[in-house]
């Protein structure tokens, strides 16, 4: 998954299926990333996909890296084939928007034991699954704090069963010059005498 970036102020409500966003700290996903279930309009107990755990790897993420996105937990049902996720992305207060919408099974790799066989098997079935979506962030995309919203249902409208939701504020940063990272190694190998004299002559 690729952030193409778009300068609208919003996207268009008849693709994008939550109008309103709400959480509550309640609904915070273990995993130390900070972000919810959505809890508006739906309740998250009705989704197909219990995620009891969500990791963002690097975590914060940097610009003009990949990130993954990682879940774990159990389909309550079976996925249909045509599961679509939808996307929202408001950076850096809205300086910059991206959103869209791409097929489940494209953009997740799902890793379940079926029938003894533990492997990729998408789209998922009844059962205990491991969740990894990738994402190129972009060099013109802004550092700071980021609102993400992904939302994935059941089929290809966003009146279908919701699968999952996630929501909340990532801080995403630059990523560190060589020099910046040369100059960090040194300082953290030579007592800072030495590199405060190298600098000076």
């Amino acid at each position: 998954m690729l952030l193409e970036a778009s300068f609208d102020v919003a996207p268009p409500f008849t693709l994008f299926p939550i109008t309103v966003w709400r959480t509550t700290p309640s609904s915070v996903i273990p995993g130390g990333t900070g972000l919810k279930h959505c809890d508006d309009p739906l309740d998250p107990a009705t989704d197909l996909f219990k995620s009891n755990r969500l990791m963002i790897s690097p975590n914060p993420p940097m610009i003009g890296r990949n990130v993954s996105i990682i879940a774990f937990g159990p389909f309550e049902a079976d996925v249909s084939t045509n599961a679509t996720t939808f996307w929202f992305v408001d950076a850096d207060n809205a300086q910059l928007v991206g959103y869209g919408s791409e097929d489940f099974c494209d953009l997740t790799t799902v890793i379940q034991t079926v029938n003894g066989t533990t492997g990729a098997s998408c789209p998922p079935t009844t059962g205990s699954a491991f969740l990894r979506t990738d994402v190129s962030i972009g060099e013109y995309w802004p550092p700071g704090d980021w609102h993400v919203h992904i939302d994935a249902r059941n089929g290809t409208t966003g009146d279908a069963a919701r699968l999952f939701c996630i929501e909340g504020n990532i801080n995403v940063r630059r990523t560190p010059s060589k020099y910046a990272v040369l100059r960090r190694v040194r300082e953290a190998i030579l007592p800072k005498s030495v590199w405060i004299w190298q600098e000076v002559w």
